[in-house]
């Protein structure tokens, strides 16, 4: 039959639309495909794979910015870049939705959810949510003057649990961090509370869980927020006025508050602290929801932060940190979820998992350097630094779960165990003894005291104890080509505290 004129400029039409939702749709596949490049747990680049090769989206939509801007004589490749990010975004919304819903198949296809499960499906949207919206920040700084604005982590030093006498030097100590925590950390918590509180999100539900949050475990973040702490004395120790990284430090308080929601679905973790964590009181879809919002919410403050006087060039660059160092983070997450349930897992391939995590400070501390105007050598210097710090504190806060019968036990039940129960386990007097107690129905503080007692007491753990000072000892020399000051100094005691009464 023959076409009408009409019906011919409607097909050419058409043709055209799908040839740029394709060439959009390809440049979604390479910038994901890049990304796996980094990604070393099998199961996550798998379930991206699967997203680029498996997922149908709608041509004709995500051509027409791309056409509309060529009609008003713009540059299609700036939005282009827009609809890859919406894309991006909008898969991650549909990844997280589906096990919100429940949807293990769609179209007849298992999606990502009923594929490869909740947890993995939940650190693939979380990726592909960083990528999308840090992609969309990029995009805005290419081109401020053409677009509109558009809309990991806390750390701490905790005190260890231990039944030798701390000396007045190692109470000093603890007590000189914890204050400079306070005094740092005081500014970009207060920002990200009330940016937690301020009443924008519609959703009534998410923001009752959301004032959870702050009522019940804003205390036990306050007195040991790391992160705005590092990028604040990494900052001045180049030189840089600190006070510019307050609102980039927020963003990361609130990116960091988001992932750890995350953490506690995939962990499983309903108590910390004798605390209901918002999993625990509000149960997985809410907790995604939540954790989601903070993560989106940080990343705008992120943003933002270039009307604050961060210049756009930075931004950029900082925003490539934070990409990297989240999506590290994420993927050694993927490789823990390997391990569950492994009691025969070498330590050092546990270990590698703990230096990967160390990728969130290491970032923190590159940002605070690049802030403050840093040389190439001084970011580079700091950020190694950041990495042993990071490092040093994952350890360290192996050897606290140890201590916490509630953490422990859950470790036991739905992670891989602590790092120096791991070391334990390798010696065959220890291993017998240390199984026996896991596997208790209840463990009690006396079966977790005489758990410490054994592990303590292996070479192994002995020699993993070396292996923390001979980091320790590292981190110091990183910064010693560094101009020796206050905020130097002040980063050196923050090793020798993570390092106290291992």
């Amino acid at each position: 039959m023959k076409m009408s004129p009409s019906e011919k400029i409607a097909q050419k039409l058409q043709e055209f639309l799908e040839k740029r939702g394709e060439e959009t749709l390809e440049t979604v596949r390479r910038t994901i495909t890049e990304e796996q490049k980094s990604i070393e747990c099998k199961e996550v680049k798998e379930a991206l794979n699967y997203f680029i090769n498996e997922y149908r989206l709608d041509n004709v939509r995500y051509s027409l910015p791309s056409t509309v801007c060529e009609v008003v004589e713009e540059k299609p490749e700036i939005t282009k870049s827009v609809a890859v990010s919406l894309i991006l975004i909008n898969g991650a919304i549909n990844v997280h939705s589906d096990i919100i819903r429940g949807f293990k198949s769609k179209c007849g296809k298992p999606t990502i959810y009923g594929k490869y499960g909740r947890d993995i499906a939940l650190l693939v949207g979380d990726a592909l949510l960083f990528k999308g919206l840090l992609l969309l920040h990029k995009t805005e700084n290419l081109s401020k003057e053409k677009l509109s604005a558009v809309p990991a982590l806390r750390g701490k030093i905790a005190i260890m649990p231990h039944k030798e006498q701390k000396t007045p030097r190692q109470e000093k100590i603890i007590e000189t961090v914890q204050r400079l925590m306070e005094e740092r950390g005081a500014k970009p918590v207060e920002m990200a509370r009330k940016e937690i509180l301020r009443g924008d999100i519609k959703n009534i539900e998410v923001q009752e869980v959301l004032n959870y949050f702050v009522k019940e475990w804003w205390e036990e973040i306050l007195p040991f927020v790391l992160g705005p702490t590092v990028i604040s004395l990494a900052c001045e120790a180049v030189g840089g006025d600190p006070e510019i990284t307050v609102p980039i430090a927020a963003s990361i308080v609130l990116m960091g508050s988001g992932i750890e929601m995350h953490d506690d679905i995939i962990d499983s973790s309903k108590t910390k602290k004798s605390i209901l964590t918002v999993f625990g009181e509000f149960g997985t879809n809410m907790a995604l929801v939540a954790g989601r919002t903070l993560i989106v919410k940080g990343l705008t403050l992120l943003h933002e932060a270039r009307r604050k006087g961060v210049p756009s060039e930075k931004m950029s660059l900082i925003n490539d940190i934070v990409e990297k160092s989240f999506f590290e983070y994420g993927d050694a997450v993927g490789l823990a979820l390997e391990l569950r349930g492994n009691l025969d897992i070498a330590p050092e391939k546990y270990m590698h998992i703990t230096r990967k995590k160390g990728s969130i400070i290491e970032g923190q501390v590159r940002i605070g350097a690049m802030v403050g105007g840093g040389t190439e050598g001084e970011i580079e210097t700091l950020g190694r630094f950041g990495r042993i710090l990071g490092t040093l504190l994952t350890i360290r806060g192996e050897f606290i779960d140890m201590f916490e019968t509630e953490e422990l036990h859950n470790r036991w039940a739905n992670e891989c165990l602590p790092l120096p129960i791991l070391y334990a386990l390798q010696s065959p007097e220890g291993k017998e003894q240390i199984i026996h107690t896991l596997e208790k129905e209840t463990l009690r503080k006396k079966d977790v005291d005489t758990l410490v007692e054994v592990i303590y007491g292996t070479k192994q753990v002995e020699s993993l104890k070396d292996t923390i000072q001979n980091l320790a000892e590292e981190a110091n020399l990183m910064l010693l080509p560094l101009v020796q000051s206050e905020s130097v100094e002040s980063l050196k005691l923050f090793v020798s505290a993570t390092v106290q009464a291992l």
